[in-house]
């Protein structure tokens, strides 16, 4: 079986499996040299053709990668396309956004418009693309956190692990769990993104003046302050809580929530910032793990870990 699968998201590229193993992939920024490129990804679909020597006519599968998704920046909160930017402002205006975001059943209505109003029109603009290469299978779409799973359990060489992803969001969630064992994964739970402690690191990222996506400059800074100074603001915004079997935010989202804590955070020196934020990001996803391990009565279980919260070194120590 030979499987294509290929994403148009933010970190765009291609990758090709054959008979379950992985014979080419490379991301699209390599080959435009944008950071982060959200393009279709062309030249890394020709570039898994050409090192793997297998014809587009041979492709049996295309795997698309899902997203809500923000078509020029998936981070950049001031660009948004003419009708979403419709749609988060009544959110915003109405607080609306805590139930559509934050609530599974909100979640699951904005998942399934998402789906009706561009992830249709979307794999049919796939097609037309792998089309125009020679690439003419049956594309299957795969949810973006059972991705982020496969991703880490299936590339891990264990048979047997718990296997949890949290990023800042990514088709309505921003963490999955799966308990792995003998090539199968049995989902055990999942967080709407409105609740994301990722989020929070985006946010921060924003009001210190980074570009969005390098949220790395938030975690060295982290480094060189006191979080005591800035951490019990944060733990009263955002925390872990057991009873709810997932992280809470008590604020707001997006631009309402970059100027609240742009106003409370006024004064405060960007390294205490980032350590504070830095902080409670260890202690929620922490915690989320701990209570897991203890729900499921696991001992020395194996954890698998993906989504971009855990391109945080500090948290993975």
């Amino acid at each position: 079986m030979k499987i294509l699968g290929v994403s148009s998201e933010h970190d765009s590229g291609a990758a090709l499996i054959v008979d379950g193993r992985i014979v080419a992939g490379s991301n699209e920024e390599r080959y435009n040299r944008r950071k982060l490129t959200t393009c279709f990804p062309q030249e890394s679909i020709r570039a898994a053709l050409d090192d793997s020597g297998v014809k587009p006519a041979d492709i049996e599968m295309v795997a698309l990668a899902s997203y809500i998704h923000i078509p020029e920046y998936v981070w950049d909160m001031d660009r948004y396309p003419g009708m979403q930017n419709v749609i988060l402002s009544f959110l915003h205006a109405t607080r609306l956004e805590r139930f559509f975001f934050g609530s599974r059943l909100g979640v699951d209505i904005v998942r399934a418009v998402h789906c009706a109003l561009f992830l249709m029109p979307r794999i049919l603009q796939t097609k037309r693309k792998l089309a125009a290469i020679g690439i003419c299978a049956p594309i299957r779409v795969v949810d973006h956190h059972i991705a982020h799973l496969a991703s880490a359990y299936y590339t891990s060489g264990w048979d047997r692990a718990l296997a949890v992803t949290v990023d800042a969001s990514g088709d309505g969630l921003c963490s999955r769990a799966a308990v792995c064992d003998q090539n199968q994964m049995r989902l055990i739970n999942r967080v709407p993104f409105y609740h994301s402690p990722g989020l929070y690191y985006s946010y921060i990222n924003k009001i210190l003046g980074f570009k969005p996506g390098r949220e790395g400059k938030v975690t060295g800074l982290a480094a060189r302050g006191d979080p005591a100074r800035t951490i019990e603001f944060f733990r009263s915004r955002i925390r872990y809580e057991a009873s709810r079997f997932r992280f809470h935010n008590y604020g707001r989202y997006r631009q309402p929530q970059i100027d609240f804590l742009t106003e409370k955070l006024r004064g405060m020196s960007r390294e205490d910032v980032s350590a504070g934020v830095q902080k409670i990001l260890e202690e929620t996803v922490v915690d989320y793990i701990r209570d897991i391990f203890a729900r499921l009565n696991l001992k020395q279980e194996k954890v698998c870990l993906a989504g971009g919260v855990f391109a945080n070194v500090r948290l993975n120590q």
